[in-house]
């Protein structure tokens, strides 16, 4: 049975044309609220164990997420709107049938078609979506019997002035075995769409190298932080977890790249924020680093206001300010947003070098 047998007026068959375009794989249900389609929801993406639980209700165009960590919810042209990243006009124009077309609905064509195609054969699939690791035997701090590793710990945490219970809460953490390459060291979790994976913090100082990551390229396809700042006005983009950590006690957005390395599926992760702007907040003296991230965004981050922050203080990254200074350097920022001309046709370029044609 095609999707198209459950519609009873053209603006349901032009919902129903998204649905099977775009969400091929949704389960039709008959409901008291009417005819509805349950897919994989493309905002949190059915977290770890990929969870259909997205309803798409043609009937009272009504779309909702039923997962606790995410919850969207709205009507079906603005549900339209965020997915393919146009106006509210132009979704509610393609609702209106299926000849309407615009520059904009055969850009957020190619984008998805880029999502699903060009993608899956750039990245290697075998770290989307799929991993979860972490060091065996690991405990949270408050499972911890050794009461002096555990004051250690929390020391260290309010030398670095950061309330004890809020950071816990805020940026979760494991404590290791103490042994081998876990010695010294805290686990930071690191959550990035379904994966999870971890980096090694020393908490005493000297103890180099000062953090380690997992033996395979994980955080390569991951930014810390990123499942909190999704949906973001402005998100800032830093070095290491303590600098987004301290954005993030001021009541700013940041993720943390774990060095000054901006990796291709990392931009492709900044590509799909739903933010108005992207700003690059490293540490002080690294301006060619800073600029070489600017230009990969620009490659990828259309229609979003790009900026640079530059910190003054010699030495110092975010983790070293007070908030004063950072809103100082803030409002200094250098910022362009980076226009959508001349996107269809590096897309197209894309798409031709993998032989679409």
């Amino acid at each position: 049975m095609s999707f198209q047998d459950y519609a009873i007026n053209s603006r349901q068959k032009s919902m129903l044309d998204f649905i099977e375009k775009y969400f091929a794989e949704a389960d039709y249900r008959e409901r008291g609220s009417g005819t509805e389609f349950r897919a994989i929801c493309p905002f949190c993406e059915g977290g770890r164990t990929r969870e259909a639980s997205f309803d798409m209700n043609i009937t009272n165009e009504h779309v909702k997420c039923w997962r606790s960590s995410c919850l969207y919810k709205g009507n079906f042209a603005w549900f339209m709107s965020e997915f393919l990243k146009i106006s509210y006009r132009e979704a509610n124009n393609m609702l209106r049938g299926p000849a309407y077309t615009s520059e904009d609905v055969l850009l957020a064509d190619l984008e998805y078609l880029k999502k699903n195609v060009l993608d899956v054969e750039l990245f290697d699939d075998k770290y989307l979506y799929s991993f979860d690791i972490g060091i065996k035997d690991s405990k949270e701090i408050s499972e911890l019997r050794n009461e002096g590793l555990s004051s250690e710990i929390k020391d260290w945490i309010l030398n670095r002035r950061y309330d004890i219970d809020w950071f816990i809460e805020n940026h979760p953490f494991l404590v290791p075995p103490q042994i081998g390459k876990g010695k010294c060291r805290v686990q930071f979790e690191v959550e990035t769409e379904g994966s999870r994976a971890y980096q090694l913090y020393s908490f005493i100082q000297g103890v180099e190298p000062k953090t380690i990551n997992p033996d395979q390229q994980y955080l390569s396809y991951m930014l810390y932080n990123y499942n909190n700042v999704i949906r973001s006005s402005i998100v800032f983009v830093t070095e290491g977890i303590f600098s987004c950590a301290r954005l993030n006690s001021w009541g700013y957005s940041a993720v943390a790249l774990f060095g000054v390395i901006l990796k291709p599926y990392q931009n492709y992760l900044l590509s799909r924020l739903d933010c108005d702007e992207i700003c690059v907040c490293l540490d002080h003296g690294t301006k060619d680093a800073s600029l070489k991230i600017y230009e990969q965004l620009k490659d990828g981050c259309y229609g979003k206001k790009l900026s640079i922050l530059e910190i003054d203080v010699d030495g110092a990254d975010p983790d070293d300010l007070e908030e004063v200074d950072f809103v100082r350097c803030f409002k200094k920022r250098k910022k362009k947003l980076n226009s959508r001309e001349g996107e269809l046709e590096r897309m197209m370029k894309d798409l031709k070098k993998l032989g679409y044609e």
